[in-house]
């Protein structure tokens, strides 16, 4: 009797113990960053970074000259931090990260039209 009720509670414990680390982690994962998930984790993602990478069609930021900072391009992009290099650099304009899905969320929130669809060929 005393053998099949300490095997029930380690049982039990490993079961709660499994329950807590499927909860614990996509909560502590968005604590990380935005769309943990999405961004780092997932197969899916992972595939579609890879065809976004080797992408022709980008967004770019040609009218860079006439930003505001005004944040509304950072608001509604999922991916932020692809946005900056682009933005704020000195090299190419086109958005060249695997990571932007080229939704273009950043062109339509932009009230100062610094954003367009571009060619990689044709920056």
């Amino acid at each position: 009797m005393m053998i099949q009720h300490a095997q029930a509670r380690r049982s039990t414990r490993a079961a709660l113990t499994a329950i807590c680390r499927r909860r614990a982690l996509p909560a502590g994962m968005t604590r990380l960053s935005r769309r943990c998930w999405c961004s780092h984790l997932c197969p899916v993602g992972a595939f579609y970074g890879l065809l976004g990478r080797f992408s022709l069609v980008r967004v770019s930021a040609r009218g860079r000259a006439g930003c505001d900072d005004c944040g509304a391009c950072f608001g509604t992009c999922p991916e932020p931090h692809v946005i900056l290099p682009a933005l704020k650099g000195e090299g190419s304009p086109l958005i060249l990260a695997g990571d932007c899905l080229n939704c273009g969320g950043c062109i339509d929130a932009c009230p100062n039209r610094v954003f367009a669809m571009a060619s990689r060929l044709r920056p």
